[in-house]
């Protein structure tokens, strides 16, 4: 306890939860305590209760939301879930932590800033590549002139059946597709090296009838200081790299 603790309630006990948030919040500081998780699947729960010392457990949210007192709240749920558990979070006053995509729509995401800022409370997606080793230094290099202008930016990124991805992840109602569950670090490490977009020049796609599923995009992307990005993304690939 005490003022200096870092109270944090998983939402969320499945893969990325137990083997990248929680390792990383108790590796990076030393005060942090996994206080509650809240998850329907009871034994996901006590799979990551047998590796990390989780205080208490719930089946949604909302009984944590009432029960706990948190710092952080960290969704690592399924993407068309990360909006509604957001906003009950930001509403009850915690800082959140979500998992890539934030949101599946841009006025969802805009929404979810706007509450931050009445509510006084940060809110951070998970997009970690930008925090890597090598892309700070990157960034650090470029900004203090040592390698020139970033004038173009390609990007291919292939995956494998996504059939052997959870369920909901086939449907792109839920998942947002491709663009969203596979290539999301790609565009956004696109976007924080060349800035934001300015307008999307071309793009190409294929969608599988068969499948009911978006398999590829191709896309050339015009950012705001006329550096462009090319996207070459694709699932089903012979085979897979980023």
């Amino acid at each position: 306890e005490g003022a200096s603790s870092l109270r944090i309630g998983l939402v969320g006990a499945g893969f990325v939860s137990r083997n990248y948030h929680t390792p990383s919040f108790l590796m990076i500081h030393e005060k942090a305590r996994v206080v509650a998780v809240c998850d329907p699947n009871e034994r996901a729960i006590q799979t990551l209760k047998k590796r990390y010392p989780v205080e208490r457990h719930y089946s949604n949210i909302d009984l944590m939301l009432k029960n706990e007192k948190l710092d952080i709240v960290d969704i690592t749920t399924p993407g068309f879930m990360h909006y509604e558990q957001a906003c009950k979070s930001i509403e009850e006053g915690v800082n959140v932590l979500i998992e890539k995509p934030v949101t599946l729509s841009f006025k969802d995401a805009k929404d979810l800033a706007t509450r931050s800022k009445r509510n006084a409370v940060q809110v951070c997606v998970m997009q970690n590549y930008r925090f890597r080793d090598a892309s700070i230094e990157l960034q650090t290099l470029r900004k203090a002139g040592k390698i020139g202008r970033i004038s173009a930016i390609n990007t291919c990124q292939h995956g494998g059946t996504v059939f052997g991805q959870p369920r909901w992840m086939w449907n792109e109602g839920l998942s947002g597709g491709i663009l969203y569950e596979n290539a999301i670090h790609a565009v956004d490490f696109n976007t924080w090296l060349l800035g934001p977009h300015k307008r999307i020049i071309g793009s190409k796609s294929y969608y599988d009838n068969s499948l009911n599923l978006t398999t590829s995009i191709q896309a050339l992307v015009e950012h705001e200081n006329n550096a462009t990005s090319f996207l070459d993304l694709r699932w089903f690939a012979s085979s897979m790299f980023y």
